[in-house]
């Protein structure tokens, strides 16, 4: 099917803004997640959820990623995998020790059948996770 001319093109804008609140300095970020704050606190926080994306999340720097994984809880991690293609499983297992893939995977191998929804609540979490960390200055999202 192609595009007619006259056909409007479809564009999320609350996405595109926040990736472009994203690629900001944190503090002219903080102020104008600020400013729509006062104005809309639920656009406010609609970018804010849309400024790291679990594929953000697991393309941080080895050190970083690290540092979101240890502060959950490894089933949660587990659960945030499942049905992740191969080529994202295997950047998050390289950034990590042996022995911490290791255990991970064989956890991943025990979990029964999970449902999609309780996948993308755990990969929100992980977001969190990191937008936290991020905020406080640990790690650089």
């Amino acid at each position: 099917m192609t595009k007619k001319k006259d056909e409007p093109i479809k564009i999320n804008g609350a996405q595109m803004a926040s990736e472009l609140l994203a690629g900001l300095d944190p503090t002219m970020r903080n102020r104008i997640l600020g400013e729509i704050r006062q104005k809309d606190p639920g656009l406010a926080d609609k970018l804010k959820k849309g400024m790291i994306s679990f594929d953000r999340v697991i393309a941080l720097e080895a050190a970083d990623l690290q540092k979101v994984l240890r502060a959950c809880p490894q089933n949660l991690i587990a659960l945030s995998l499942r049905g992740l293609d191969e080529s994202s499983r295997k950047t998050v297992f390289s950034k990590m020790t042996e022995r911490q893939a290791g255990a991970l995977l064989e956890e991943i191998q025990m979990m029964g059948p999970q449902k999609q929804s309780d996948v993308l609540l755990a990969r929100e979490k992980i977001c969190e996770t990191a937008r936290t960390l991020g905020e406080s200055g640990q790690i650089k999202l």
